[in-house]
């Protein structure tokens, strides 16, 4: 008795479940293709890339067994697997479905060797986002995620430590 409600429980909620994302795709796709007629949508993000990054899966010749073979051959092992702790380079760009936009795209440096977004700050960003902005067309709907550094306070928020004067 209990499978058989639980079968029609799930296949209850499989149904919902579809008929649930269908109308929020609908209502996206219906959502979006107005918002396209209207403005130029764009999407930003950044990203980094270490020196010598490779693929993680390759196309190999299975007919090789050993090194000494590959070696005979003129041919090598593989990839070779970079440290990490090389430099790497921390890359911004913005674009629509018609394509990345014409000089906005800086590539510079990055000086530590931990997580890119501590490089990547609001300033940066901000002179950046600044100077992309010239290169848009009017009205454009620009999209990004909700990086720290993509929205910064202008004003510190009080917090339980702060001091009736600091506020008033």
């Amino acid at each position: 008795m209990k499978v058989g409600l639980y079968r029609v429980t799930t296949f209850l909620n499989d149904q919902y479940g579809y008929l649930l994302n269908r109308c929020i795709y609908d209502v996206e796709d219906t959502h979006t293709d107005r918002l396209k007629s209207c403005h130029p949508v764009y999407y930003l993000d950044e990203t980094w890339l270490n020196e010598g990054h490779t693929k993680q899966t390759i196309w190999q010749d299975t007919t090789i067994r050993s090194k000494r073979q590959a070696f005979i051959e003129g041919l090598s092992t593989g990839l070779k697997n970079p440290s990490g702790k090389d430099c790497r380079l921390i890359i911004l760009h913005i674009g629509s479905d018609s394509g990345f936009v014409d000089d906005c795209l800086p590539v510079f440096d990055g000086k530590k060797s931990t997580d890119y977004h501590e490089e990547m700050n609001s300033t940066v960003f901000e002179q950046w986002f600044e100077s992309m902005l010239k290169n848009l067309p009017q009205n454009s709907l620009i999209v990004m995620d909700n990086a720290s550094y993509h929205s910064r306070r202008t004003e510190k928020i009080p917090s339980t430590g702060t001091r009736k004067k600091d506020i008033q």
